[in-house]
């Protein structure tokens, strides 16, 4: 298999229908996919080793990459990423990242892109990142959209998450549209949610959304704040720690 410093390339390839991940990358490699698609992954994966992290959420299920921050640079070129996710209704913290789990990659690069329907649709929280979570995953995303994923009962975000070290993220010309996140209240803790999630490492960590779209995104969840209040988190973006700079770009509906 590749090493560090070596990158292997995919083209016209399709990852679909398995009942646990589509694609699944480790180590320092880099990799780039052109006019590759991931779809209909998950359902009906098995809730348990070695398909779960170790408090048992479910990682990945389009892809699932555990990189080395270091080398590993990922890049996407005219991809579909659609129809993976699950509804395991029993599952309490079902997983991360449905369409897309990222973690210590040095840069994550998607092009021409789409990420459409991907979710969870159980019954239990903290079901985060319908389309793309990033963790310490800075992505660099161009012409790219996201269309009508969603998550039931969404714990820490929704449809893309940029979390931990992923500052430095920028999306030019992408489109967020008609995602869904619907409120889990049943313990009161609500969620942080939206179309675009920003929790990165510190307040001086940023991302950069330049001639993006937000529209008719839907926002069903509830940020719990001190004292039991509970209010609508935003359904567009929602910076939760760090900061954004958005030009020339629309929130609508």
């Amino acid at each position: 298999s590749p090493r560090a410093g070596q990158t292997s390339t995919y083209e016209r390839i399709g990852f679909g229908r398995f009942n646990s991940h589509g694609f699944v990358k480790t180590g320092g490699s880099s990799i780039k996919f052109k006019n590759c698609r991931f779809f209909n992954n998950g359902w009906g994966i098995k809730h348990g080793p070695p398909n779960v992290d170790s408090i048992g959420r479910i990682l990945g299920l389009g892809m699932d990459f555990r990189c080395d921050a270091r080398f590993t640079v990922a890049e996407f070129d005219g991809c579909d990423i659609s129809g993976n996710g699950d509804n395991g209704a029993s599952d309490l913290d079902p997983g991360l990242g449905f369409g897309a789990f990222f973690m210590n990659i040095k840069r994550v690069i998607i092009d021409n892109s789409s990420f459409v329907t991907n979710g969870w649709e159980g019954s239990y929280r903290s079901a985060q990142g319908s389309a793309i979570y990033a963790y310490s995953a800075p992505i660099t995303a161009r012409n790219t959209k996201f269309v009508a994923n969603s998550i039931k009962h969404p714990g820490n975000g929704g449809t893309v998450n940029l979390v931990n070290a992923s500052g430095g993220s920028a999306f030019t010309n992408c489109l967020w549209l008609a995602n869904g996140n619907n409120w889990y209240g049943a313990f009161g803790n609500g969620g942080h949610s939206g179309a675009l999630f920003v929790n990165l490492s510190s307040s001086a960590d940023k991302v950069d959304l330049d001639h993006c779209t937000f529209a008719y995104n839907i926002e069903g969840s509830m940020d719990k704040y001190d004292g039991g209040m509970q209010y609508p988190a935003p359904a567009g973006l929602y910076v939760y720690r760090g900061s954004a700079k958005v030009r020339n770009s629309i929130f609508w509906g």
